[in-house]
């Protein structure tokens, strides 16, 4: 009996740090997207540095860099290396992508293991790279981003120092959204809706967590949550749902919109590029891979 009570423990101390499953572990305090959550920060063209004339010169077909789940500092035994020189090599050719060269980046969450403070120097490195290239990083929280108290760490080192934003230019909204902890949350919840339903423009949602995955990977914790999300998404002029986590590519067709599951920078050896078509508000998605 005593073995079979151990047994319980330690599976169920694996499933809670998972990075399948949300953060909110008996380790973690304040953790909670309800602490995280006040508001929604609006974001201007001084902030990102992406001006109206900018868009002008790019036309109705943009394209951005994805990135997620990078885990500096992985020490799991499955852990592959970082696709850095085929990554940096990458960079180094972006204008034979013509027009899907990047203008900007997302990095979807998970980016230091276990937020390990130490790290951060060779993180700051990693971005620095992507960066010299002209690319605004915009950043979205993980579960393993608050692992040992984290977000406060996650928010000084990553633009815009909050977890819950939105960006809009140019008949296009960006939306950033906390799902470290596997929920939304009721307050995000709330104050999403409200945006939303005053927003006409075209909108993509960049998060951690999927709303769906094929495998048994848990995504939302909460299915009802999951489903009024989708119905507001749909209700909303969203084109485009990005996401990480899982570590594979997965694509949900969730009625007007696509749930894509990009894959991970180090366990696939990936990066994604994202071309939207506003006039004929089409999403195309490209997957590069390290040689490895």
């Amino acid at each position: 009996m005593k073995k079979f009570s151990l047994l319980v423990l330690v599976l169920s101390l694996v499933v809670a740090t998972s990075c399948k499953y949300g953060s909110q572990t008996p380790f973690d305090k304040n953790n909670s997207v309800q602490s995280r959550i006040e508001t929604i920060k609006i974001l201007t063209d001084a902030d990102t540095g992406i001006t109206e004339s900018d868009w002008a010169t790019w036309g109705d077909e943009f394209s951005f860099l994805i990135l997620t789940d990078i885990h500096v500092g992985s020490l799991r035994s499955n852990s592959d290396d970082l696709p850095l020189q085929d990554f940096y090599d990458f960079l180094e050719n972006l204008d034979s992508l013509g027009n899907k060269k990047p203008k900007f980046c997302f990095f979807l969450g998970d980016d230091i293991d276990y937020g390990d403070e130490k790290l951060i120097p060779e993180y700051e490195d990693f971005k620095s790279k992507i960066e010299a290239k002209g690319l605004k990083i915009f950043n979205v929280v993980g579960n393993h981003d608050l692992y040992q108290n984290g977000y406060d760490i996650w928010c000084k080192n990553n633009f815009p120092g909050t977890s819950f934003y939105k960006y809009a230019v140019n008949g296009v909204s960006f939306y950033c959204l906390d799902s470290g902890s596997g929920s939304f949350g009721s307050k995000q919840s709330k104050i999403l809706k409200t945006q939303m339903e005053a927003d006409p423009n075209l909108k993509l949602v960049f998060t951690h967590y999927p709303l769906y995955t094929n495998m048994f990977e848990v995504s939302l914790d909460d299915p009802t949550e999951r489903n009024l999300m989708v119905n507001l998404f749909n209700r909303n002029n969203v084109i485009g749902y990005f996401n990480g986590h899982i570590h594979r590519k997965e694509e949900t067709d969730c009625g007007l919109f696509i749930d894509y599951s990009v894959p991970s920078f180090r366990y696939r050896q990936s990066w994604t590029i994202i071309t939207v078509n506003k006039a004929n508000r089409t999403v195309s998605e490209t997957v590069y891979k390290g040689s490895k």
